[in-house]
């Protein structure tokens, strides 16, 4: 389904605070719906499909490869999320090494 907005990852875990936040485990991965100039953005995640909202920087933006308009989704709990953490992080800093 196409929710748009931009994929991203949970850095930290994040506890509710007020009954419109959701809360979030290190590595889920989630669509950012909204972004608020208070620092705060509506996400939904991806796994539980609840929606709310988080202090945006609690979040690292995904690598470009990973659109949320594709339908090759993968949110298996066994996948390696530190990975696509890393390179999400390192992709911003520039130092993303190409194959070859």
């Amino acid at each position: 389904r196409d929710r748009g907005g931009s994929l991203a990852f949970a850095a930290h875990n994040f506890t509710p605070q007020a009954s419109d936040e959701v809360a979030l485990n290190q590595g889920d991965a989630v669509v950012v719906l909204k972004d608020f100039s208070d620092g705060w953005c509506t996400v939904e995640v991806m796994e539980s499909c609840i929606s709310g909202m988080v202090p945006r920087n609690f979040l690292i933006e995904a690598p470009p490869e990973h659109d949320t308009n594709d339908n090759n989704h993968n949110t298996n709990p066994d996948d390696d999320l530190y990975t696509s953490l890393s390179d999400a992080s390192n992709a911003k800093k520039g130092i993303l090494k190409k194959d070859g």
